[in-house]
């Protein structure tokens, strides 16, 4: 596993949120999973525990399911408040305005972005961040995490990831 960058936040490496959606063997589903799957691919990632506040809506997709329900994919201008981690744990203050890419159906969107707790993967791009699932093999929200899942996730960060 590569070593991460600590520059005021721990980075981990990731795929751009502009690459396509790519094929996957299994899905990643599990935050040690996630961790492992967004650590071997390129970029740049945040780590980190809070909550996406709501925003603008910058677009909308809508697709027809084979079963003929309506689902959407939107992008929101929102923001991220919370603590990214570094090695000594989720110590760092984080709030920032991000670009959230939510799934909706019957509506209800994914990552909700009304303040509920998320241990979430944030993109950097530059000195913009944004969140974005697709184009990955991972899901890169995880909601209510445990005390023991962020201690468990500090642990992959210091290189003991089980």
């Amino acid at each position: 596993m590569r070593s991460f960058a600590n520059v005021a936040v721990a980075m981990l490496p990731l795929l751009a949120s502009s690459v396509p959606a790519m094929a996957c063997d299994s899905l990643a589903s599990t935050p040690v999973a996630a961790f492992q799957a967004v650590a071997a691919a390129p970029g740049s990632y945040v780590m980190a525990v809070g909550g996406f506040a709501g925003g603008t809506v910058l677009d909308e997709e809508w697709v027809m399911g084979a079963d003929g329900t309506e689902a959407s994919k939107r992008d929101i201008a929102g923001q991220f408040t919370g603590m990214a981690a570094t090695p000594e744990g989720f110590t760092k203050a984080l709030d920032v305005p991000v670009r959230i890419t939510q799934f909706c159906m019957d509506d209800t969107c994914k990552p909700e972005a009304d303040g509920r707790r998320f241990l979430v993967f944030l993109a950097v791009k530059g000195s913009a961040y944004v969140f974005r699932e697709s184009g990955t093999c991972a899901i890169l929200s995880f909601e209510a995490p445990s005390q023991a899942v962020l201690d468990k996730m500090i642990g992959c960060l210091n290189g003991t990831c089980k």
